[in-house]
């Protein structure tokens, strides 16, 4: 992405932040239905077998975090 400015005057990266900042809040709500049918448990599968220290890449609202052992290490982003 360059830093040249839109119509708007913003950059694509502030609009882009502004983007999400907007649907962050209503994600998780947004994407229960879809993942409770096409990935029923899969959070919870993957979770219960990470051992050691994990990168969550792409952490988002960080839905994974809760289904990891208490003694892994997990470093966001």
């Amino acid at each position: 992405m360059t830093n040249t400015k839109g119509r708007n005057g913003e950059t694509p990266a502030a609009r882009q932040k502004r983007v999400w900042d907007k649907s962050a809040p209503s994600y998780d709500k947004q994407i229960a239905f879809f993942e409770k049918i096409w990935f029923g448990g899969g959070r919870e599968w993957l979770g219960q077998r990470a051992q050691g220290r994990v990168l969550e890449v792409a952490v988002g609202t960080g839905r994974d975090l809760p289904h990891y052992p208490a003694d892994v290490i997990v470093t966001g982003i």
